[in-house]
């Protein structure tokens, strides 16, 4: 079979494909959001940076009273990612905020982000509602395969309509090029 015919071929298994989709997982995506609490700016940004490259929404906030304050005004979070213990709050405040967070909004996914000093943290975390967590410094491939994880297992329906509408998007393009 020549490479005209091969490549026919594959579109057409893709079109086909795609056309026995279920209609719910043809609608739109509601994308995911998030909002980081971390006092230390730069590290907030580093993370910012990389949910952003995969197309996740960002609120910054360093403090745990303006976190608290964002998360009541916007209940419709994908994610909250905050440190242990942020600036200006007790112990392990932060810890307590996601737990009780993952109880008044089942939606949210909590995520620790941690230091390597502050692991021990993260191993307790996940006995309190917290689903997983970020170690800083961030490693890009590891955040996004811990976040890959976390979004396949709790936000299960939304994260394969956004892979097929990122897989249908790649092949229009590339069935544009051939």
């Amino acid at each position: 079979m020549n490479q005209a015919k091969k490549l026919q071929s594959l579109q057409d298994l893709v079109v086909n494909f795609i056309d026995k989709l279920p209609q719910d997982l043809k609608g739109e995506s509601k994308g995911f959001s998030a909002l980081i609490l971390d006092s230390n700016q730069d590290a907030a940004r580093e993370l910012e940076n990389i949910l952003s490259n995969i197309g996740c929404k960002c609120d910054l906030v360093a403090t745990l009273r303006e976190a608290k304050d964002k998360v009541r005004k916007n209940s419709n979070y994908s994610l909250v990612i905050a440190e242990p213990r942020p600036a200006g709050s007790s112990e392990t405040e932060g810890i307590s905020f996601l737990s009780n967070l993952k109880m008044e909004y089942p939606g949210i996914i909590p995520i620790l982000t941690v230091s390597f000093t502050e692991s021990e943290d993260a191993v307790g975390a996940l006995r309190k509602n917290i689903l997983g967590f970020f170690i800083k410094p961030y490693k890009e491939h590891e955040v996004i395969k811990n976040l890959n994880e976390l979004l396949s297992l709790y936000d299960r329906k939304n994260y394969l309509v956004m892979l097929l509408q990122m897989f249908v998007q790649n092949f229009n393009s590339w069935k544009e090029q051939n």
